[in-house]
């Protein structure tokens, strides 16, 4: 008879690493870490550069 193919769900959280790739589990936060800096660092770096693109671009200044 026919089998049907195995899906994620069946494997589910008992699926291991392959064997000879050890886990790593704190790659995961520092991946997340490096990207949640690179996310400051661009904001930082547009509010700096605000004044310089809008001269450039030869911006009106709004008063409210």
């Amino acid at each position: 008879m026919h089998q049907p193919e195995r899906t994620m769900m069946e494997t589910g959280p008992a699926r291991r690493a392959a064997p000879g790739m050890p886990r790593q589990p704190w790659s995961v936060l520092i991946l997340l870490s490096v990207a949640e800096f690179m996310v400051i660092l661009d904001a930082t770096v547009v509010n700096v550069a605000l004044p310089s693109i809008g001269r450039a671009l030869h911006f009106a200044v709004a008063v409210h």
